[in-house]
């Protein structure tokens, strides 16, 4: 649900933007990915070695409030959320534990 893409604008700005949400305001576009977060059956966690940034963290908070799966290529260094995140190798490896809990 969100991002529509991950063609990110760039990456090393404290705040990831694609082109679609460029002129968002931050509080605009928290907004949206609590809504997206709210909407999706299940989260994909970018990690990047482990690293989970306060807004990252605020979005984990909201999916586990909303009882919704966090997955994630690679483990959070942060105990609590690595407790809340279910490492997985790939994608697709996401989509087939998912079937086999809505079986």
């Amino acid at each position: 649900l969100y991002p529509i893409s991950i063609d990110f604008l760039d990456a090393t700005l404290p705040v990831v933007r694609t082109p679609n949400d460029q002129d968002l305001t931050l509080y605009d576009l928290e907004l949206l990915e609590l809504r997206a977060i709210r909407d999706a059956d299940f989260i994909v966690l970018h990690a990047p070695d482990g690293y989970v940034g306060l807004s990252g963290a605020f979005e984990m908070g909201y999916a586990t409030a909303y009882r919704k799966p966090v997955f994630s290529t690679n483990c959070p260094r942060d105990e609590m959320l690595a407790c809340q995140t279910t490492v997985i190798g790939s994608l697709s490896e996401t989509l087939d534990l998912l079937q086999l809990t809505s079986s």
